[in-house]
């Protein structure tokens, strides 16, 4: 099965009176988001979900991602904030798989989708893959069982390759 998983796009800075959850995409982010969306659709690329972090950087850019065909709606998927709860996604992994699965599309953050990328192709956190923001990793992972240290590496493209 593919996985896609894709770093949300450029957002605006830190400001203290103001959540980290609560940042929006700048119209630059957006813009780029969107070509990297659009570009990905021109490829072929097709899910049958879409999880993203509750965060709205994250959300924003999970919807401009349906918006350009590559899949439905987004469902917001707790283990995606910042920091997320990987056991908790390996879980809904494992059952999205007894049910039939297909492709999946993870939007969230950085060093979380690298992180979660290397321990699904390596077994374990390297620290080597790094995320750019609008960023997209492609794994194929087994249709059936554990898999942790299973995947293959197909795609780590940064923004600039799929819009120039």
């Amino acid at each position: 099965m593919k996985l896609y998983l894709i770093r949300h796009g450029l957002a605006h800075d830190p400001q203290p009176e103001q959540p980290d959850s609560q940042r929006l995409l700048t119209k630059e982010g957006y813009k780029k988001t969107r070509l990297v969306a659009q570009r990905l659709a021109a490829l072929g690329v097709q899910v049958q979900a879409v999880l993203t972090s509750p965060y709205l950087r994250a959300s924003q850019t999970a919807v401009i991602c349906h918006e350009q065909g590559l899949g439905p709606m987004p469902v917001i998927h707790e283990s995606l904030q910042p920091g997320g709860d990987w056991q908790g996604w390996l879980t809904w992994w494992q059952e999205w798989q007894t049910q039939g699965g297909g492709a999946v599309a993870l939007v969230g953050h950085q060093p979380d989708l690298s992180h979660w990328a290397e321990r699904l192709v390596w077994g374990e956190v390297r620290e080597k893959l790094v995320l750019k923001k609008a960023g997209v990793i492609l794994l194929e992972l087994p249709d059936q069982g554990d898999p942790v240290g299973a995947g293959q590496l197909l795609w780590l493209l940064p923004p600039r390759v799929l819009v120039d």
